[in-house]
């Protein structure tokens, strides 16, 4: 699903097929090679004020900001650097390495609000996207619920606290 509905660039909502099914990423499209199927992506991630551990947080809490790398320390990640430092640092993108084959489109196109929100409308779809999976066996999916009804909501507790013990989210 790489392809007609990445058409335009924006902000998409997706999963890499072999991460939990709770690990929702938020990427701005730069490029899309509809013929071979990849796209150019850059990544999004929350805020430092929620730990990018914390993958299960439901999308409705964390705002999500550009990532940025120097080149002399590629491993550490920059999230809101201030201005006179962004001529020094780079995007941290996939470019050509985003297969359709490897991720799973949960949102295709929307716009990041203010601050790096994401929008309740994106969010809502993300707990749709949710529900499916735990309907289809997905145990942990519940977790990152942003709206969960009642009876979500005790198993969401319970799912965030078997996450936070070590061997946790399997």
């Amino acid at each position: 699903m790489l392809g007609k509905n990445l058409g335009h660039q924006g902000t998409l909502l997706f999963r890499f097929r072999d991460d939990e099914v709770y690990w929702l990423r938020v990427a701005e499209v730069l490029a899309v090679d509809l013929e071979n199927g990849t796209a150019e992506l850059w990544y999004y991630l929350r805020s430092r004020k929620h730990s990018t551990k914390k993958w299960h947080e439901p999308l409705v809490l964390s705002p999500h900001y550009p990532e940025y790398y120097d080149e002399r320390s590629p491993g550490t990640s920059h999230l809101k650097p201030k201005k006179d430092k962004i001529p020094h640092l780079r995007r941290r993108q996939r470019q050509g390495q985003v297969d359709k084959a490897d991720v799973e489109i949960v949102v295709p196109y929307f716009l990041l609000e203010t601050a790096g929100k994401v929008p309740r409308k994106v969010c809502a779809a993300a707990d749709e996207y949710l529900r499916r999976q735990y309907k289809a066996g997905a145990d942990v999916a519940p977790v990152a619920l942003s709206f969960p009804t009642e009876g979500e909501e005790q198993l969401q507790k319970q799912l965030a606290a078997s996450l936070r013990r070590p061997g946790g989210g399997k």
